[in-house]
């Protein structure tokens, strides 16, 4: 991993040898070098940690030198097995001195201490007056607390509450949720709330639970799973009140009554969640009413941070994560609430407040809070039940699936897991002889001679590490050995996608794995033009498509095409050999795939032939511009709608068709969702996605049976659908030229990227076969060809209409006609023409807002307008918008 080179870091100086029991606040003083700590946090919060907090850190402890390390940690829960969560544990408590810790993403449980993956902080704690415990919410302040040790420092809390729908409840004729609500109170009103049909099948659960069971029991139990009168505190499982609860439960789930659904949150009569979701539910319009769960608790989920066992610098890093509890701008996500009173309302560093009770950073960020809401937060924080009285809960979810996968009694399953969690509880103490954690020192920045510069890249991606870090390892030593200004670069992997205004804070030049133009804002981009016209290397033509064009907005270009990603069809050569029909070729045409899937299902009880996963609807307009029509052509800016023209509904209707008869598989497009699950490798057909995962041939049976084919062509038009992989330059960087001559030269190394060159003249570079294989490159110049004839079309693949979100709700309308058509037998034409009604309409709507101007508006506001068009065009839309 690489580490970045700029207020992050600094030259190792003499490493500060401090006594254990020296309070922290000498720390401020000491003059005989500096420290370097080391802080954990994941990908996605990593723009958090401004340059201004750092900054502030570094001013309070001039000692102590920042390293930032991006980590997400896969850390299993322990009752899935504890070889592999004391793997993951023992991954990540190596990465760095200071770990951020959520009680939902990185479970801390008494396992972890007991193993010794953890520091104890009750020395620090208790040596530092600084640290202000009275400060904290005493129940979040809990949280991480027990067998007499202090585990980690909240810094944010959310609560797990219950909320419940009054109309319901009357229609019912049941009295209204309390907080002296039993377990019996809670299974008679589910009971009593779930509606079923005609044929007793159940049509609304009364009780969605969103997330784990766990906290939920907790507070239904009303006593913990522990003793906590031993040490460390041995599991406590098997009691009758446990095996009551689980008999319950599991009698509920059989009957349909409970749902896990996180979309049956607003509606369910009963639900379970979080408050942080509740408070942004309009309740003028959707009037739910919130209390505390049964027993007249809530569940805290708790954020903070705790310290590796293997730090050599214990003071240090508790000084780090004390300063981090006293950040606002860390109590912005996750949370509904800061773990500090002194922190609610506070402004953050960035000018905005922090999260919390009378703070609008909280829910959604600049949501401000009813009193009602501000009273049902208080009261869940005097309420709280600490993840620290949850431990062991976890394992009564292993005892439920026991009882309803082998009919295990509760009592037999209780007494198996009650032996499983004391068996690893002992596993846990015996490893603490065992673990040996290493926080490992970070690698020095190197000092630049005269006249070098450093640059700042982030290659965002969405694996990290890269497992090609090793090419890139290489191309950067290439490059910096031989370009006469730059002497090194600083190469980030990230994964902060859509948050472009932190990017260029953060980097001179970057690379994104989609096209960030049509919705930049270009006061943050450099104009690379007078870079492209000066370089001799760089030939226009060369870029394949129109893909150049894509860069370009106000007739100047803003990004550096690298890669397309293009969706193409997977075919089994075996089915279609079996069925003895020809396998596509490079001039496959819309009547051939027509013979093609008809031959391929000759019985009607077979698998549709053609399956597409989460395309947003894009393999169905791609078929319907090789049938000839464009129902939205995106040659114009914006589209062109044109549902209704009588060559476009054909062309709807024939692909339709093949999807109604069960050629084509369909699911739903029109729900704001990407239209598909997962492809399970029993279709002869599926469209995938040609990037780094994905180009390998799919195997079947230990067999490599499927192979890659463009889509079929048409005698108007074709279709190609495929996203954009470019490098841009921040306007605020100060060394453009360079990172031009930068990200140019890895343009030229196609190895690096695993996915098809966005220039021609790149796609038949030999380290392009060596590297993926001849069958690959092979489909490359197919697409390459294709995308070359000017009758084919592109069409935006991301998340469907590209990255606008007027041409996203245009293809909402034309969905919603196709489901109805397809799924519900509506007649075609009239649904084609209420959709280009609404999307018409929205479209002139939107036409009038203007350019987002960052100096005066925020992005929510923004955006709303186009909520506020989509509203006007289909008030139907009000009650998926909340209004």
């Amino acid at each position: 991993m690489r580490l970045r080179n700029s207020t992050l870091l600094a030259i190792i100086g003499v490493m500060v040898l401090i006594v254990t029991t020296l309070p922290l606040t000498t720390l401020h003083a000491q003059d005989s070098g500096k420290v370097i700590i080391s802080l954990a946090v994941s990908s996605a919060s990593r723009d958090i940690y401004s340059d201004q907090m750092i900054a502030d850190f570094q001013a309070a402890y001039p000692n102590i030198t920042l390293n930032i390390v991006k980590d997400d940690p896969s850390i299993p829960s322990p009752t899935a097995g504890l070889d592999a969560y004391f793997t993951g544990l023992q991954t990540y408590t190596n990465v760095a001195d200071v770990l951020s810790i959520d009680s939902r993403r990185v479970p801390l449980t008494s396992a972890a201490t007991s193993a010794g993956y953890f520091l104890d902080l009750s020395p620090l704690v208790n040596g530092d007056k600084s640290a202000n415990v009275d400060d904290f919410y005493p129940a979040v302040w809990q949280s991480f607390q027990w067998d007499k040790g202090i585990w980690a420092l909240p810094t944010s809390t959310d609560a797990l509450i219950l909320s419940y729908d009054p109309a319901a409840f009357d229609k019912a004729g049941l009295a209204y949720p309390n907080d002296k609500w039993t377990l019996t109170d809670l299974v008679n009103a589910a009971n009593k709330l779930t509606i079923k049909d005609a044929s007793n099948t159940v049509t609304t659960p009364g009780l969605s639970v969103s997330g784990s069971d766990a906290v939920l029991f907790r507070s239904l139990l009303g006593e913990n799973l522990f003793d906590a009168n031993s040490l460390p505190s041995q599991p406590q499982i098997d009691k009758p009140s446990t095996e009551a609860l689980l008999d319950a439960w599991v009698q509920l789930q059989t009957d349909g009554v409970i749902s896990k659904s996180f979309n049956d949150f607003q509606t369910a009569p009963i639900s379970i969640g979080a408050v942080s979701n509740f408070v942004r539910i309009d309740t003028t319009k959707n009037p739910r009413v919130a209390v505390m769960l049964p027993g007249g608790k809530s569940g805290l989920t708790v954020q903070g941070f705790a310290i590796s066992a293997g730090t050599q610098h214990p003071e240090q890093a508790f000084a780090l994560a004390n300063f981090l509890t006293t950040r606002p701008e860390l109590t912005s996500r996750g949370g509904i609430a800061p773990a500090r009173k002194s922190l609610v309302g506070a402004q953050t560093s960035g000018g905005g407040n922090g999260g919390g009770p009378g703070g609008p950073g909280g829910p959604g960020r600049n949501r401000n809070l009813t009193p009602e809401n501000q009273a049902l937060i208080d009261k869940a924080l005097a309420n709280g039940i600490p993840p620290a009285d949850i431990r062991f809960a976890e394992y009564l979810d292993i005892a439920l699936t026991n009882m309803t996968t082998n009919a295990v009694s509760s009592k037999d399953a209780l007494q198996a897991v009650d032996a499983q969690a004391t068996q690893d509880e002992q596993a846990a103490i015996a490893k603490k002889s065992t673990v040996a954690v290493s926080v490992a020192t970070p690698v020095p920045t190197p000092v630049l001679t005269a006249g070098k510069v450093a640059i700042k890249f982030g290659m965002m991606s969405f694996v990290s590490p890269l497992p090609n870090q090793d090419k890139w390892d290489t191309v950067i030593n290439q490059f910096i050995s031989t370009d006469p200004q730059v002497g090194q670069v600083v190469f980030d992997t990230a994964q902060r996608f859509g948050q472009l205004d932190s990017t260029v804070e953060a980097y001179d030049c970057f690379y994104l794995p989609y096209n960030a133009v049509p919705s930049a804002n270009l006061g943050l981009l450099f104009n690379i033009d007078p870079f492209l016209t000066a370089d001799s290397s760089f030939d226009k033509a060369d870029v394949v498509g129109n893909v150049l064009t894509q860069l370009q907005r106000d007739n100047k270009t803003w990004g550096y095409p690298i890669v397309v990603q293009p969706t193409i069809m997977k075919y089994n050569t075996q089915d279609f050999a079996k069925a003895n029909v020809q396998a596509p070729q490079n001039n496959w045409t819309v009547d051939a795939f027509n013979d093609a899937v008809k031959a391929l299902r000759p019985d009607p009880a077979d698998p549709a032939p053609f399956a597409a996963a989460n395309t947003s609807g894009g393999h169905l307009l791609i078929l319907m511009a090789a049938y000839g029509g464009l129902p939205l052509d995106y040659r114009t800016n914006p589209p062109t709608i044109n549902f209704t023209d009588p060559t476009t509904v054909d062309a709807i209707r024939q692909v339709l068709d093949l999807a109604k008869n069960g050629y084509i598989k369909y699911d739903a497009l029109s729900g704001f969702s990407f239209g598909g699950g997962r492809n399970t490798l029993e279709n002869a057909i599926y469209s995938d996605v040609l990037n780094s995962l994905n180009t390998r041939p799919q195997a079947t049976n230990g067999q490599n049976v499927y192979k890659g084919a463009p889509y079929p062509t048409g005698k108007t038009f074709s279709a190609a659908s495929y996203t954009i992989g470019a490098a841009y330059i921040s306007a605020k960087s100060q060394n453009p030229e360079a990172c031009y001559r930068w990200i140019s030269t890895i343009a030229k190394h196609p190895e690096l990227f695993n996915a098809m060159p966005a220039r021609a003249s790149q796609v038949n570079n030999p380290t392009l076969a060596a590297d993926q294989g001849a069958d690959v490159v092979a489909l490359y110049n197919q697409i390459d060809a294709e995308l070359k004839d000017p009758n084919t079309v592109s069409l935006p693949a991301l998340a469907g209409g590209g990255t606008s979100p007027a041409n996203f709700l245009m293809q909402h309308w034309l969905y919603e006609a196709f489901d109805n058509y397809v799924l519900n037998n509506a007649d075609l034409d009239s649904s084609l023409k209420d959709a280009e009604g609404y999307a018409k309409t929205y479209q002139g709507c939107v036409a009038n807002i203007a350019p987002f101007d960052p100096s005066t508006q925020n992005q929510r506001d923004y955006n709303q307008q186009y909520l506020a068009c989509a509203t006007q065009a289909d008030p139907r839309m009000k009650t998926v918008f909340g209004g």
